[in-house]
């Protein structure tokens, strides 16, 4: 694993969860690519995986994959749903997914995933769960809220009382 230096921006990485979902892989699978060296990465002092959104490219290059989302799936409105009770996570991302307009709907457990992949997704709409363990959903607006990228967020201005 590499480590990263200060002049990489958060779009350049990705959490393992949403790599996954670009790679059309399990969370181990790509963990296993990462042991190998097939997936540059890098840990937090948290010890959260980071990996790099260039080699997650040059992968779906050399294995004729289709390209993230963002380039094959333009004029599709992208929600992240944070849920962390497993039926309704899936019950909510069917019904995006059947949704007469065009949704790529990236699914998390966790507040603090989601806030690991958040610079990466960049999505139009945000549905959080408001009571999780850990980082709920309050506490995840609260971030966003104070992180000068998702200022421009309307959501987060209707809901400022509220945090």
């Amino acid at each position: 694993m590499q480590t990263h230096t200060t002049h990489d921006t958060l779009e350049d990485y990705s959490g393992t969860t949403y790599a996954a979902k670009l790679l059309g892989l399990s969370v181990g699978t790509i963990q296993t690519l990462v042991e190998k060296n097939e997936l540059q990465a890098w840990k937090t002092q948290g010890g959260h995986r980071r990996i790099s959104m260039p080699s997650i490219r040059e992968y779906q290059r050399k294995h004729n994959m289709l390209m993230s989302p963002t380039e094959h799936r333009e004029g599709r409105l992208k929600v992240l749903l944070v849920e962390d009770d497993a039926v309704t996570r899936d019950m909510l991302r069917d019904f995006c997914n059947r949704c007469e307009t065009p949704v790529d709907c990236t699914a998390m457990s966790s507040g603090l995933e989601a806030l690991i992949d958040m610079a990466s997704i960049q999505p139009d709409v945000l549905i959080a769960d408001l009571n999780m363990p850990g980082v709920d959903g309050f506490e995840l607006l609260r971030t966003l809220r104070h992180t000068p990228q998702f200022n421009r967020m309307t959501c987060l201005e209707s809901i400022r009382k509220l945090c």
